[in-house]
């Protein structure tokens, strides 16, 4: 039998804009998005835009899950995105590129 729902998921890096995380998430319908941000807090300089995009999307009942890496390590991007991927098979997965910097 045909599965007939699945979640539809959004990764999305999050950089210093927050309409290019938030609008795509409601438009599409998102249930969940998952928000990539650099692990060294003391270098990053998007924390507060981070913040700002959870308050607006639990404001939209989406949920959201930070997700840290080594924005300077693409090999860690890579496999963080991969591990999401696969933690989500089987729902409708969606990577926002537009919302890095």
């Amino acid at each position: 039998m045909a599965k007939l729902y699945s979640k539809r998921i959004q990764i999305a890096p999050v950089g210093f804009e927050i309409d290019r995380v938030v609008i795509p998430a409601k438009k599409e319908k998102a249930e969940k998005v998952y928000l990539m941000v650099h692990k060294n807090r003391t270098e990053d300089k998007a924390t507060k835009y981070a913040a700002e995009i959870q308050k607006k999307l639990k404001a939209a009942k989406i949920e959201t899950e930070l997700v840290y890496c080594d924005w300077k390590n693409i090999e860690e991007i890579t496999r963080v995105a991969r591990d999401l991927i696969l933690k989500e098979a089987g729902n409708e997965i969606a990577i926002n590129l537009a919302s890095g910097s």
